[in-house]
């Protein structure tokens, strides 16, 4: 039997195959990849976003200690012991408007707050804070105490924004990330009461800091 091909006969053609469905899956496959690092960014991101947050909202809870024990420093404190700063307390007697509270309103060191971090490191500036001992979350609390006068010495309308007492109580009220009040008992009655701003850095785990001020009567 001849199998050969006849006068005009044609042999199939035979196609080389040219790896298009190979190609095709190669780039599904980067694509699905891409996706995927994506997702994991995304999901890393949203965990330290709600992270930071965590902090920050810890630190801002920490800051009513602060508060809290600068309210009570102020007052124990004799009137005539409030006539002059003492610094050892982070009291100033003079409300002091050079004082550059966070440090970021200018580069130079002599006007900022000489706050302590989490780590213990002692930032420059030439007032001094008081710090207590770090809580139990890891943050260091310090307080600057101010009173709103442009001089040492008695309280003096002329020096001092003073308001006058008609009951037993002053009121304080707290002004920062919230509002608050707080009750500070002073006795008598129609007496001269003087303001004072109560300045509180938290600083915690990942570089957080919070301010809370406060401003009492007493």
């Amino acid at each position: 039997m001849n199998n050969s091909c006849p006068p005009r006969c044609t042999t199939p053609a035979v196609h080389r195959q040219r790896g298009l469905s190979l190609l095709v899956a190669m780039i599904a496959l980067a694509a699905m990849s891409m996706a995927g690092v994506a997702l994991i960014r995304s999901i890393d991101t949203n965990a330290l976003i709600a992270g930071n947050l965590a902090f920050r909202q810890n630190s801002t809870t920490s800051a009513e200690t602060g508060v809290e024990a600068a309210r009570q420093w102020l007052m124990n404190s004799s009137p005539a012991y409030l006539y002059n700063s003492q610094t050892d307390s982070g009291y100033y007697a003079i409300r002091d408007d050079a004082m550059d509270i966070t440090g970021s309103r200018t580069k130079a060191t002599s006007d900022n707050v000489k706050w302590v971090d989490a780590s213990g490191n002692t930032e420059a500036g030439s007032h001094t804070p008081f710090c207590q001992d770090k809580d139990a979350t890891g943050n260091q609390v310090c307080y600057v105490i101010n009173r709103m006068c442009t001089a040492t010495g008695d309280l003096d309308s002329a020096d001092c924004s003073v308001s006058s007492s008609s009951t037993s109580e002053g009121i304080s009220e707290g002004a920062a990330e919230r509002e608050g009040s707080y009750q500070t008992p002073h006795k008598g009655t129609g007496s001269t009461m003087g303001r004072y701003r109560i300045t509180v850095r938290v600083s915690g785990p990942r570089n957080n800091n919070s301010y809370v001020q406060v401003f009492i009567q007493r």
